[in-house]
């Protein structure tokens, strides 16, 4: 099978199609592998996931385990495959293992399009982002009743405070989302 990820990202949003649908990364993906001769009922979507915690997560629970794969390949970019080698093994160690954890095989493929100021910036994020992950969720969640809690309670992307833009007061909600607009503009033409 071929599994394809993600709703998209929570960086920007969504491309449209020309009826202004968001089209979503995992329909994209499968579009592009069926166009080129893979069977539909061979590609499996999860168009759930927002961010790479919840491609691992969504992969495992809503996939791997359920359907018993032994094996997963997963392929991503140069630059991502640290933070995502790391955070995929870390998903599927968790405890409880329901099923035999599937044996995970990473491969990279280079960033054609980046200028080299775009992969300077999008490798120091990708460090940042691995660094802090390490000193926080990896250390924190030690099982998937901890993933439930941090992804549903916590993690910006799929908790309920995300969805209200937390509860900040407004001034302190403007001053972060000016800081976020004023980003490094190289990064965000990385996505």
């Amino acid at each position: 099978f071929y599994l394809v990820l993600s709703r998209g990202t929570t960086h920007k949003p969504p491309p449209v199609d020309a009826d202004g649908h968001a089209i979503d990364e995992a329909s994209a993906s499968a579009d592009y592998l069926v166009a080129r001769g893979v069977a539909k009922q061979r590609v499996l979507l999860e168009r759930w996931s927002l961010d790479t915690i919840g491609n691992a997560a969504f992969c495992r629970l809503f996939h791997a385990e359920l359907s018993q794969w032994r094996h997963l390949l997963v392929i991503t970019s140069a630059v991502h495959m640290p933070r995502t080698k790391a955070i995929f093994e870390w998903i599927f160690s968790l405890p409880p293992l329901r099923v035999a954890r599937p044996q995970l095989s990473f491969e990279a493929v280079p960033e054609v399009d980046l200028s080299e100021a775009q992969r300077a910036s999008r490798d120091a994020k990708e460090k940042a982002s691995l660094a802090k992950l390490r000193t926080g969720p990896m250390v924190s969640v030690q099982n998937l009743a901890d993933l439930h809690a941090f992804l549903f309670q916590e993690h910006a992307a799929y908790s309920a405070r995300a969805a209200q833009g937390s509860d900040m007061s407004a001034s302190r909600q403007a001053a972060e989302n000016q800081k976020l607009e004023s980003a490094d503009e190289v990064l965000k033409s990385t996505y």
